[in-house]
């Protein structure tokens, strides 16, 4: 657990270039595909795997994706900083990687636009030398994330 608890503050000091001062995010819960098989324990909008060793979060942000985009811009956290697309959609990019009891993870913070005031926030890391495993993974849930009705 501490493994864990140490990489989503990671994670969230990497997006706090969403917030000037504080992270706001609205409680919402998600309809996501997860592959179950692989992240098999789920808390709230909260995935990981059962060695910790990855895992993802999904937040709504009352910000539109054009104002992360600008803040990620200007923002002077190190790491790659970039718009890509995935599968025809455009979401923003922020990853770096961090050494943690020996171990290298890959922190990866994904921004997708929900509606034209709120953007999903997703908070991920995993091991990098898992990256081709597990990044299709993570890109599969960010992209099928709505909000549940």
């Amino acid at each position: 657990m501490k493994k864990l608890i140490f990489l989503l503050v990671m994670t969230y000091n990497l997006s706090a270039f969403c917030q000037e001062n504080e992270l706001n995010f609205v409680d919402v819960e998600f309809d996501i595909e997860v592959d179950k098989s692989v992240y098999e324990i789920k808390q709230g909008n909260y995935y990981y795997t059962k060695t910790q060793s990855s895992a993802m979060q999904f937040n709504l942000m009352p910000n539109s994706y054009d104002d992360l985009k600008k803040r990620m811009i200007e923002s002077e956290k190190e790491g790659y900083k970039n718009e890509v697309v995935i599968d025809s959609v455009k979401v923003l990019l922020i990853k770096t990687t961090q050494v943690n009891e020996d171990v290298k993870y890959t922190i990866a913070v994904y921004c997708k636009k929900i509606s034209s005031d709120s953007t999903l926030v997703l908070n991920s890391f995993y091991k990098t030398e898992e990256e081709l495993t597990m990044k299709p993974l993570i890109e599969k849930a960010l992209l099928s994330a709505k909000i549940k009705e």
